[in-house]
């Protein structure tokens, strides 16, 4: 079974790269898209009481331009395989937005890694991969970390 669109959220880990593989292989035999999606959360400096912190918007716009240059570094990439690509940087709260973009672009899946955390760090973090599990209008593939000897 091949899908026409699959979303690839990437956190700019080197983790997150290793979703766009599996993605690869739900597309090639179909002809399908990937979507490479970034999201870039909105600062603490944004909120009441702190939008006055010297430097925020600076920092958030290089961060979207990193963001947008790796996005395109590995659009480039699947573009020389042969895979048709889109690669859109937003700006939001991860789930919510790997949510809201699933829809726009009519995704049939998700392909995500996820760290791993447990105990405490995952308590005060949360899990975006088990957000958007919840969230996701679409089926979700969870791409773990492999631990090689």
């Amino acid at each position: 079974m091949g899908y026409k669109t699959v979303l690839v959220p990437l956190d700019g880990s080197t983790l997150a790269l290793t979703a766009i593989k599996d993605a690869v292989k739900l597309v090639r035999h179909t002809g399908g898209k990937i979507v490479l999606l970034s999201v870039v959360e909105v600062p603490i400096a944004q909120f009441e009481g702190y939008t006055d912190f010297v430097g925020a918007e600076e920092i958030r716009e290089q961060f979207i331009q990193r963001m947008t240059d790796a996005l395109a570094t590995e659009a480039k990439a699947l573009e020389n395989e042969g895979i048709e690509v889109e690669a859109i940087v937003r700006q939001g709260t991860p789930h919510e937005v790997v949510s809201e973009v699933c829809s726009e672009v009519g995704a049939e899946m998700v392909v995500m890694t996820t760290h791993g955390r447990t105990g405490m760090i995952h308590f005060l973090l949360g899990s975006v991969a088990e957000k958007v599990v919840r969230s996701a209008p679409c089926s979700v593939m969870i791409v773990r970390k492999m631990v090689h000897e």
